[in-house]
């Protein structure tokens, strides 16, 4: 019987997606965890303009998705309204949120600062 599982250890690279977010958390060097929580909704922001980001749903859903992190509905709500006030993000007649280009720029360099710190 044959399988059709390879039969020996295969190394997966980080995505560029989590590598920024990692780069992020430590530039922030926050423990707040709404803090984190901001920064990932403007990184999922950053790095999908196009998706469908119109609720806490689907921002809850790709965050899980990409770097495997369960946060609740009601804090990622938070987090946006958070963000809302501060003018990082709008959200024009009830659609898709979308970054600044002020909070876009700034976090664009705050992950190039993270990487010139490796």
């Amino acid at each position: 019987m044959t399988s059709s599982k390879p039969d020996r250890i295969t190394v997966r690279t980080f995505s560029s997606i989590f590598e920024k977010m990692c780069n992020f958390i430590a530039v922030a060097k926050t423990g707040d965890p709404q803090t984190t929580v901001r920064g990932l909704i403007k990184l999922c922001l950053l790095e999908f303009p196009n998706e469908h980001f119109d609720s806490p749903v689907p921002i809850r859903e790709t965050i899980e998705t990409l770097f495997g992190l369960a946060i609740p509905d009601d804090q990622i709500e938070t987090a946006l309204n958070e963000l809302e006030k501060e003018k990082a993000i709008t959200s024009i007649g009830n659609t898709n949120y979308r970054l600044e280009p002020i909070a876009m720029t700034d976090l664009k360099r705050a992950i190039d600062n993270s990487r010139e710190l490796e």
